[in-house]
């Protein structure tokens, strides 16, 4: 079976769910850790090499453990010119390789 890449419409596991059946199972979901874990990580960050203008920019990355889901938030700052709130919303990402 030739599995086509993901065209970024819902989850990768229910794009699967689509090649191997005719009618989809919905994929199972870890309900113990959806419930033992219901906290999150937050941790302050800055761009590594910014430009002059990104200087001063200073972002949130939570992430959530119960889901494996990541937010980006940057907080508001007064007179900086760029627009304030989520930076990247909530959801599954994958790490992708740095181009150098």
């Amino acid at each position: 079976i030739i599995i086509p890449p993901h065209n970024g419409i819902g989850s990768e596991e229910d794009s699967l769910g689509y090649i191997f059946r005719l009618i989809p199972k919905p994929p199972k979901k870890d309900f113990f850790k959806w419930v033992d874990q219901q906290i999150c990580l937050r941790f302050n960050a800055v761009f590594a090499a910014p430009k002059p203008e990104d200087s001063n920019r200073k972002f949130i990355i939570t992430y959530y453990l119960n889901d494996d889901s990541l937010q980006i938030y940057e907080p508001p700052a007064k007179n900086s010119g760029f627009w304030n709130g989520k930076f990247l919303e909530r959801g599954l990402t994958r790490p992708t390789a740095a181009r150098w």
